[in-house]
């Protein structure tokens, strides 16, 4: 079955995901998280790849980010996963990909999913069992979006910055996310969506995606036949 390509329309943000060859490790120390971020902050500046929210689990990847063109994530990424690998694979004496193949990637609703969608990334160690609450994980966005810490890598969406008229108040909204009761549907939809390629919105979002790209941007309910779609803005 061909794969699905990868969408994207300007302005809208990418739920990405990068997971390791057959789960195994990608991160075995804090040398490895430090040298990853600094490579994707060096990317990300490089291309023009404005990432909102992150999380480095030990065998996977999650950025949320507005690529500035449509190759822009692809290459980046593709920097960031060579150098990684060189450098990864001469630190513990291997040899070989790291990588389980191409990453995924998800369009995102701005206005319906964004904040939802940084919430579900910098989650992730707690679902995981990593840790019992996000700030507890350093390898995140969650201290620069909850506590306003510095970082480089992350970018503030302009949907973060109306949660609050100063960095203090959004901060505090941002937090207060956090505190209601987890979604389980919500985060069925966010993994289904970028695990297959589907774009994440309302049905009135789906359209407009469709009639932007050209492609089929739902996912056909079982035992009805998918409407094909045909060649639009992918990468």
């Amino acid at each position: 079955m061909p794969r699905r390509p990868r969408l994207f329309v300007e302005g809208l943000p990418l739920h990405i995901v990068q997971r390791g060859s057959a789960r195994r490790p990608i991160f075995e120390d804090e040398a490895d998280y430090q040298q990853f971020v600094d490579l994707a902050v060096d990317a990300a500046q490089r291309y023009g790849l404005w990432v909102h929210a992150w999380a480095l689990l030990p065998n996977q990847v999650h950025l949320l980010a507005t690529p500035a063109r449509a190759d822009t994530a692809t290459r980046a990424l593709q920097l960031i996963g060579n150098r990684y690998v060189q450098g990864f694979n001469r630190r513990h004496r291997r040899s070989g990909t790291l990588w389980s193949g191409r990453y995924r990637a998800s369009l995102v609703d701005s206005d319906g999913f964004l904040l939802a969608c940084m919430r579900y990334i910098e989650s992730d160690p707690v679902r995981a069992g990593l840790v019992s609450m996000p700030e507890a994980w350093p390898w995140s966005s969650y201290p620069a979006n909850a506590y306003g810490q510095p970082d480089l890598l992350t970018r503030q969406h302009p949907i973060y910055r109306r949660l609050g008229a100063d960095q203090a108040a959004r901060c505090i909204a941002y937090r207060g996310l956090f505190d209601e009761d987890d979604d389980a549907s919500g985060e069925h939809i966010i993994r289904r969506a970028v695990m297959g390629g589907w774009p994440m919105g309302d049905d009135q979002f789906l359209r407009r995606m469709e009639a932007a790209t050209g492609l089929r941007c739902t996912i056909s309910e079982p035992g009805k036949p998918a409407r094909p779609g045909v060649q639009g803005r992918a990468s």
